[in-house]
């Protein structure tokens, strides 16, 4: 992932200071819990269908990656 947000970040859809790391980190582990729940409790277990979820993951994330950093 943090590859990927590299290759983006150099392609000028990421900004050039965006928080890489977290980022990744933060998609990863999204992925990471929602799979876990899932066999965890079965897949009769209700969650959000996969298309809110990712929009989700994704409408926390890109306000880091696209946005310039607010001065503190």
């Amino acid at each position: 992932m943090a590859r990927f947000l590299q290759n983006e970040q150099r392609a000028g859809a990421v900004v050039a200071d965006a928080p890489i790391g977290g980022a990744a980190s933060s998609i990863a582990g999204a992925c990471y819990l929602r799979a876990f729940l899932e066999q965890f409790y079965g897949p009769e277990h209700p969650q959000e269908p996969m298309a809110d979820f990712a929009g989700s993951v994704v409408a926390a994330v890109l306000p880091a990656l696209t946005s310039p950093p607010r001065d503190s």
